[in-house]
């Protein structure tokens, strides 16, 4: 399987856990009127990715493609940056 592929399923996989996590934490803040779930995920999300991209990039030892996974995938699907 070539690389590009394995991005893609990379992904597929990290979106489909950022959709049920942005889900979970919307649930939990079902109860207000104002969009606190939106809210929660978009900050909770920005500082995941400028951690994720200035601290762990350099010290962990992370394969390009679980990266773009976590970066493009799973934080996509969780915050709306995507958009």
């Amino acid at each position: 399987m070539n690389q590009n592929a394995l991005n893609y399923i990379a992904v597929a996989c990290g979106g489909a856990l950022g959709a049920v996590s942005r889900l979970a934490v919307g649930q939990l803040f079902a109860f207000s009127s104002f969009p606190l779930g939106t809210l929660a995920v978009n900050i909770a999300g920005s500082l995941f990715l400028g951690w994720f991209t200035t601290a762990a990039f350099p010290t962990l030892n992370i394969s390009p493609t679980v990266r773009v996974g976590i970066a493009v995938g799973f934080v996509g699907a969780f915050t709306t940056f995507r958009t």
